[in-house]
């Protein structure tokens, strides 16, 4: 496939939203909420409407989660997402939403492209989303283009049951063994930090996405990275430090279930799937603790979102990794101490506008 891709590796230039952020926790290993938000969730698979969707009435939403340990799951065998689907879950997938929105300016890369697919031309515009999370992308999405219509897939419903006309969620267990969406019908098709979704094939992700999108329709991808250092050497030996034995130990417990992180693999992923034509890529870092002046409240927020994550992962990590709670406490100590007070550290956000080519 011939073509050009275009990389925009850069900071940010953000701007700031009101959004609830949770206070800051102790500097404990032990993360601790102090979130008055509760573990209760609610959502809906549908409105109902020619598709086959049907409602998920209140009675059966409990059927969709299991408890262990004190923090809710999803009950869905076939499914090999890890973590949890609960209220902190929730918040921590609500901050990452808002952070990624103020680093890029907006909800999508490429807003030549985004806007000059969805103009209301008179013809039908279609979004899917997969993996939509708590919804928030395809909500705020349905609000700024009205004439579209969004559809969020996931696999328990965990979004807000009030919703706009044009934004419906629907449950799919697994994406990747494909959707209900017939070939050449979808304008635009989302997927943002869904490799946890997904059983030692994440390609088949970007070939569902590209079945689905019609000639000239764009796929938004984005993935998180390891962290990293940005600066003139020398740096701290990240493979020493406890960030490095964290995403090292997360990423061993991941492989037995099939799961491979991504981060600046998605692009060749992409490319070498020959359905995309061009590749835009921008790559984008935020800085972790409150080393950069300039931008410490985005440094502050992403400490608090990966320390969120890192919660999440402990039953994951006591269940797989050989450690003691003890042990995961002292690493998660650890990690808090060098998310604090390590200068020039950063995490990378690797976010792809891919269009939809079809040729020889």
């Amino acid at each position: 496939m011939n073509g050009h891709d275009n990389h925009d590796n850069t900071q940010y230039n953000g701007y700031n939203e009101e959004e609830f952020e949770p206070s800051d926790p102790s500097s404990s290993g032990e993360f601790s909420d102090s979130d008055s938000d509760s573990d209760s969730v609610s959502g809906t698979a549908g409105t109902g409407s020619d598709s086959g969707v049907v409602d998920v009435d209140d009675e059966s939403i409990p059927s969709y989660f299991i408890e262990r340990g004190g923090r809710l799951y999803h009950a869905d065998t076939t499914s090999p997402y890890p973590l949890p689907c609960d209220g902190r879950e929730i918040q921590r997938l609500n901050a990452q939403h808002s952070l990624l929105k103020n680093v890029f300016g907006r909800n999508y890369i490429r807003q030549d492209l985004v806007q000059e697919v969805l103009t209301d031309d008179g013809s039908m515009k279609v979004v899917v989303d997969f993996a939509h999370g708590t919804g928030r992308w395809a909500v705020e999405m349905g609000q700024q283009f009205p004439h579209v219509q969004f559809y969020g897939l996931e696999i328990v419903p965990i979004t807000n049951r009030e919703h706009l006309d044009n934004v419906q969620f629907e449950l799919n267990s697994e994406i990747s063994r494909g959707t209900r969406f017939d070939e050449g019908s979808v304008t635009i098709v989302h997927a943002r930090t869904v490799y946890m979704t997904v059983r030692n094939y994440y390609q088949s992700i970007i070939l569902e996405a590209g079945r689905i999108l019609q000639t000239g329709g764009l796929y938004l991808a984005g993935e998180w990275g390891y962290p990293a250092f940005i600066g003139q050497e020398p740096h701290p030996n990240l493979a020493q430090m406890g960030l490095g034995q964290f995403f090292n130990s997360l990423s061993q417990c991941l492989a037995p279930r099939g799961i491979t992180r991504l981060g600046r693999d998605l692009e060749n992923l992409i490319r070498n799937s020959n359905l995309f034509n061009p590749i835009h890529v921008h790559n984008v870092w935020v800085p972790i603790g409150p080393w950069d002046p300039q931008r410490q409240e985005f440094g502050a927020r992403m400490r608090r979102i990966l320390r969120r994550f890192m919660s999440s992962t402990k039953p994951l990590l006591l269940e797989s990794s050989g450690w003691t709670e003890a042990q995961i406490n002292d690493l998660f100590a650890v990690c808090n101490t060098e998310m604090t007070s390590t200068p020039r550290l950063v995490m990378v956000f690797h976010a792809i506008c891919a269009v939809r080519w079809r040729g020889e």
